[in-house]
């Protein structure tokens, strides 16, 4: 932003048509954290606007978004003071304008933000979810804040969008290393758009 005191950080994103809709967050020092949605034009990259989020319960909806069976799922992060948990919301695909629903347990849906139930928690700051297939694949990464600590990337897979996520296991131990050191490993994200024909999932982190 022009004031030079804040900063966008920008989170996940998704394209429909000719629209980019990418979450941001906003901040900086002396400024509560803000929610918003940049809607940018795909045929020149241009920022059209932005949308600031209704009251979200301290919750970071900037981590991932599937679409499946008519809604957009859109998941976010809270700390939980050892750790973060992991809740999801819905709109209808083409219209994230529209009053939000909130998972709140046992397949049901509410638009009372305060009654969101988390579906996952874990000791990590790094989450993603993605739909492959006919399943829904959440991808963390072992905890790190610094380099030689958690090197593992790990899966888990469940029928619903919500969950239950079970069978967590680690797929890859990052072996990058300089200096006989091991990088600081976060962020973990799949490409599934990224199809070669072998049933592999590319992962960046």
């Amino acid at each position: 932003p022009a004031d030079g005191q804040n900063w966008i950080w920008p989170g996940t994103g998704y394209q429909n048509g000719d629209t980019i809709f990418l979450f941001v967050g906003k901040l900086g020092q002396g400024v509560p954290d803000t929610q918003k949605i940049a809607k940018v034009m795909l045929s020149d990259y241009s920022l059209n606007s932005y949308y600031t989020l209704p009251y979200c319960n301290g919750i970071n909806f900037s981590n991932a978004v599937v679409q499946s069976d008519g809604y957009r799922y859109i998941y976010g992060t809270k700390s939980n003071g050892f750790g973060n948990d992991l809740f999801v919301a819905r709109y209808p695909e083409n219209n994230i304008y529209a009053n939000w629903e909130y998972y709140n347990g046992n397949g049901n849906w509410g638009t009372d933000i305060n009654t969101i139930t988390r579906i996952w928690d874990e000791f990590t700051s790094s989450f993603y979810v993605c739909k492959i297939k006919n399943k829904y694949v959440l991808i963390t990464t072992e905890f790190s804040v610094g380099c030689d600590e958690g090197r593992s990337i790990l899966v888990a897979t469940a029928d619903n969008p919500y969950g239950p996520f079970t069978s967590q296991h680690s797929i890859w131990q990052a072996d990058d290393s300089l200096e006989g050191h091991y990088p600081f490993l976060y962020i973990a994200n799949p490409h599934p758009e990224y199809d070669n024909g072998h049933d592999e999932l590319l992962i960046t982190y």
